[in-house]
């Protein structure tokens, strides 16, 4: 299993301007009217970056935590089903390879999961590359749950913006392979009950999900359970600056 990422990397993490953040999603109810004006005003003095930052916290846009780093969206692997059973969404789903929250993405034997990170093709400012393979499984045996593919995700200013998994896979690429709008990462297959892959049907067949965000937390867009989704829907958001913890995207950012 690959070690869980260390919170300490924040250490390495950009400095950015937060702005009242306890509440997540929501700007701060500090800066209206004339008190917003003046606190820009204030601000000028700093680096176009902060001031920046300081706009998207106060006035809602999407965040970004360092100039000309988009936060990243991902979407929907393939057309398929959103935690099918009322089981498998990040409210009662625990991450297994250190993301910040997991999810069961649910489709049929042999269909392709590709990668959709960004906003539009391609990848809005973001590049992404296979980080890592390895077994879904504890147990180490492919037969017992597939392949894991980890994909990371930075800007082009080269800083780290998240980590997204996709498990029980089948014919993924190897690490290293670069990864754009809609590549392949690997197929879907039902494997023999167990442990790690608790599925005794095909309507059971899904791919493991989680996301990590390399500032903040990561944060996934609330649905009922059993919503059927097309290709490429957004299903998470991460990149963030502020959130100091996994909870339902604002709707504001889908």
């Amino acid at each position: 299993m690959t070690p869980e990422p260390s919170r300490q990397e924040a250490a390495q993490r950009p400095t950015v301007l937060t702005l009242d953040a306890d509440t997540v999603g929501r700007p701060s109810t500090k800066l209206r009217g004339t008190r917003a004006v003046a606190a820009a005003a204030a601000l000028l003095r700093w680096s176009a970056a902060a001031l920046a930052s300081l706009l998207i916290v106060a006035f809602g846009a999407s965040p970004a935590f360092a100039e000309n780093t988009p936060a990243a969206r991902l979407g929907a692997p393939f057309g398929g089903t959103w935690d099918r059973f009322g089981i498998a969404n990040p409210r009662n789903h625990a991450p297994v390879f250190g993301g910040d929250l997991a999810f069961d993405y649910y489709g049929s034997e042999g269909q392709a999961v590709r990668a959709y990170i960004g906003t539009t093709p391609p990848f809005a400012g973001l590049i992404a590359k296979v980080g890592a393979v390895q077994p879904t499984c504890r147990s180490g045996v492919i037969a017992d749950g597939g392949y894991a593919v980890r994909v990371d995700v930075t800007n082009t200013l080269g800083q780290n913006v998240g980590k997204v998994w996709y498990g029980h896979l089948l014919n993924v690429p190897p690490a290293g392979t670069g990864v754009g709008w809609g590549t392949v990462l690997g197929t879907l297959h039902q494997f023999p009950y167990n442990s790690c892959y608790q599925v005794n049907t095909a309507s059971g067949i899904h791919t493991h999900m989680e996301t990590y965000s390399s500032s903040g937390w990561a944060c996934w867009v609330d649905r009922p359970a059993n919503t059927s989704l097309g290709d490429n829907a957004a299903v998470s958001f991460f990149g963030f600056t502020s959130w100091r913890s996994t909870l339902p995207c604002p709707r504001i950012y889908y």
